[in-house]
């Protein structure tokens, strides 16, 4: 009997170790979880938090003066645009980030677009900017496959989306007036020669393909098709989407200035 004592003592300890390292590893846990909920809340109300992201956040009026509140700290009237809600639309915006971009709109001449998806936001486009404007908006055709220049480091969920979004049948604008402003192309923007368009566009939307290659090229060709003075908006600047949140912080990083607009997922930059 006495001979059992030493094992007992010694499985007495072991247990205590694994209840301390259980309590460890649920306390790294919490804290994680903690900090995760925090980021997330912040990120909500506009708000910088624990790890939070390099580029600045600003007023929608710092973009573009209409957007500016007025003495009743409320929207003036020149921010009024035609607008669609969101309604859960196919990888759309959110309704403040539709009438953001429907204004921004409203004095551009030359427009293009990464990314159609349903075609909404294209058709917010051509239906809020000047009657000679015209929109170039690009997508991958129905059969297409973005898996196929996927780069290391790419998520394959992104690329499997951007090809889901791709699926549409008809565009929101088809059909539509506003659709002679509208010039659609087909193809993945990777292989796509930006070189015909260089220092056209006074407004240019990437809400194309969300992996991170995609980002990056997309991000190069924009820059170089962005005229003068010209404007230059991502959507879906946040840490859940890695390949846009991580490319645009290097971005900001390495010297191209950025701001993101307060209590939405667009990121802008405007070139001098």
């Amino acid at each position: 009997m006495w001979a059992l004592l030493p094992n007992i003592r010694l499985d007495r300890t072991m247990l205590i170790a694994l209840l301390i390292l259980s309590n460890l590893l649920l306390l790294i846990a919490l804290l994680w979880l903690g900090k995760n909920y925090l980021r997330q809340r912040d990120r909500r109300r506009g708000r910088k938090s624990i790890g939070s992201n390099p580029i600045p956040l600003v007023e929608p009026g710092a973009i573009d003066p209409r957007f500016a509140l007025s003495r009743a700290q409320a929207p003036s009237l020149d921010s009024e645009v035609r607008f669609i809600g969101a309604g859960g639309t196919l990888g759309g915006t959110t309704d403040t980030e539709a009438w953001l971009l429907a204004g921004f709109a409203k004095s551009a001449r030359q427009i293009f677009e990464l990314g159609t998806c349903t075609g909404k936001t294209t058709y917010l486009f051509a239906a809020n900017a000047p009657n000679e404007a015209e929109i170039v908006t690009i997508t991958l055709p129905p059969d297409g496959n973005a898996a196929g220049n996927r780069a290391a480091g790419d998520d394959m969920a992104a690329l499997e989306t951007a090809q889901k979004e791709s699926q549409v049948s008809e565009f929101y604008y088809a059909n539509t007036p506003e659709g002679r402003k509208i010039t659609q192309l087909f193809g993945d923007s990777k292989e796509f020669d930006h070189e015909p368009y260089r220092g056209r566009f006074d407004l240019i939307f990437i809400d194309g393909g969300h992996a991170a290659s995609y980002v990056r090229s997309d991000s190069e060709k924009a820059l170089a098709m962005l005229a003068p003075g010209g404007l230059l908006l991502w959507h879906d600047y946040t840490p859940s989407m890695t390949g846009v949140w991580d490319t645009l912080n290097a971005l900001h990083q390495s010297g191209v200035p950025l701001q993101h607009i307060r209590n939405t997922t667009l990121v802008a930059h405007r070139a001098i």
